[in-house]
């Protein structure tokens, strides 16, 4: 996958969003509902480890308050935080809909608010970031 969208379910409409407008340029992206055939009866506590750990060339991670309440979105971000450790590059690309910190998110990773993009500017930006890690 070019990108790994996190998030939790009270955001997906701004992961669908997002994740339409980079399917629409060409990118491969991991996003829960393009995924149902494959997901319908896999573990997915070890597959969702392997996308966010090992399958994505970046990970989009939607952070918010229900973000940080979900079990499955800390299994994600633990996946997550793991490969960017162990790469020691870019990976991890926070998108924050409010304030809330994340465990293990440090606050000098540059980071995209939601209140300050549209949804258009942020699929336009990610298409660059990608684009450019392509050619790299």
């Amino acid at each position: 996958y070019d990108l790994a969208v996190s998030f939790a379910g009270e955001d997906r409409h701004l992961a669908r969003d997002i994740s339409e407008g980079l399917l629409s340029k060409g990118f491969k992206v991991f996003y829960d509902e393009y995924e149902q055939a494959d997901l319908w009866g896999k573990d997915l506590y070890s597959h969702l480890s392997d996308v966010y750990g090992k399958m994505a060339r970046f990970c989009l991670m939607i952070i918010s308050k229900h973000y940080a309440e979900k079990q499955w979105t800390t299994h994600e971000r633990k996946a997550a935080q793991a490969k960017a450790f162990n790469q020691n590059d870019e990976y991890i690309l926070p998108l924050r809909v409010d304030n809330t910190e994340i465990p293990g998110m440090l606050p000098t990773i540059g980071y995209l608010h939601m209140k300050d993009h549209s949804v258009e500017h942020v699929v336009d930006l990610l298409v660059h970031k990608l684009g450019a890690s392509k050619s790299a």
